[in-house]
């Protein structure tokens, strides 16, 4: 009885080390490498650029802070203990990324939900500031889908000019 035990105890540490690898790897094709050669904003550039739109356009009474494509939940989290919203959602179709991130919302105590979903089937709330760290294709076809109306999107890739042709802008 005691083998099956041990084997138990095996098994469980090899899941923890592969997710821990995972998770690992995938921070360092997302996040470090991207950073260190100036592809990137690093995440407290993006929490500082959040903050400074949110004050500069006194965006006060949005109800929602959406990130959409949220990856480890970074963003989210920091601004659900920096910023007032009534409600911090994370966005992601990767159910492991979602489980670390949920874990981590866990840990530090913070009042985010992580929703695993594609962005393009997930109905955004009205009233929302949505942060995009996406291609620009995908936020001009979400644009075009109509997904972007009614709410403020802060994206750092966003081509204004592809979407806004009929000059109704």
């Amino acid at each position: 009885m005691l083998i099956y035990f041990y084997w138990f105890l095996l098994f469980f540490f090899l899941i923890i080390a592969f997710i821990s690898l995972y998770f690992t790897f995938i921070q360092l094709i997302y996040f470090y490498l991207p950073n260190r050669i100036g592809l990137a904003f690093s995440d407290s550039k993006v929490i500082n650029l959040i903050e400074k739109i949110i004050e500069d356009y006194h965006l006060k009474n949005i109800n929602n802070f959406i990130e959409s494509g949220s990856g480890t939940g970074f963003v989210v989290r920091k601004m659900s203990k920096i910023g007032n919203f009534k409600k911090y959602i994370g966005v992601e179709v990767d159910w492991l990324i979602i489980f670390m991130s949920r874990i981590f919302s866990w840990l530090e105590k913070s009042k985010v939900s992580f929703i695993r979903k594609d962005i393009f089937d997930y109905k955004i709330p009205q009233n929302s500031l949505v942060y995009c760290y996406f291609t620009s294709d995908i936020n001009t076809n979400l644009y075009k889908k109509g997904k972007f109306q009614n709410m403020v999107v802060i994206c750092l890739t966003f081509e204004i000019e592809r979407c806004f042709t009929d000059k109704s802008f």
